[in-house]
């Protein structure tokens, strides 16, 4: 459903090699993949805006000294998988949603690269409108998505703007989470 460029967990740990070590991959030899595999995570938190706790949760095989990560969504915000996991970071539900980023109908107009005024007359036109009825934020919203190409435009807009800009952090705050972990 997005189209704006996804980080590859490649990527990830190239962009990583600035970041000072912390566990070393003698206590977990997946860490570099573990710390990419989270910051993806991460990322999609960002851009999902789940309405739901989500979970993560550290799985640890001492023999091997491998870990792994999986996610759960939380409904109720108490996990009640009884298993030997870790939950190493939970992901807040979120109010908001990719419109809310947006404040006003010119904002709208430049995420989807058209005029401010091609955008009224389209949501006028959708909404049945007169050409001197005032266009409400609300109903450029409803215009969009009534579209999925408007939709999805926005949303990489979204993504390429709010979300990509902070792999950096991503990768920062998955090494701090996964630093924390006591094996």
């Amino acid at each position: 459903m997005y189209t704006s460029k996804k980080i590859t967990n490649k990527e990830c740990i190239k962009m990583s090699t600035n970041i000072k070590p912390y566990i070393t991959d003698e206590d977990i030899i997946n860490i570099n993949d573990l710390v990419s595999e989270l910051a993806v995570i991460l990322r999609k938190f960002e851009i999902d805006l789940n309405p739901y706790q989500t979970d993560v949760y550290f799985y640890y095989d001492p023999d091997t000294k491998i870990g792994r990560l999986e996610t759960f969504i939380n409904v109720g915000g108490h996990s009640w998988i009884n298993d030997d996991h870790v939950t190493i970071y939970s992901d807040e539900p979120h109010y908001m949603n990719i419109y809310d980023y947006f404040d006003s109908v010119l904002e709208f107009a430049d995420a989807l690269e058209i005029s401010k005024n091609d955008l009224i007359e389209a949501t006028r036109k959708f909404k049945n409108l007169n050409s001197d009825d005032s266009i409400e934020r609300i109903e450029v919203i409803d215009y969009i998505k009534s579209d999925n190409k408007l939709v999805n435009k926005l949303t990489a807009f979204y993504i390429s703007y709010y979300v990509d800009d902070y792999n950096v952090e991503f990768l920062s705050k998955a090494q701090e989470i996964l630093s924390r972990i006591e094996i």
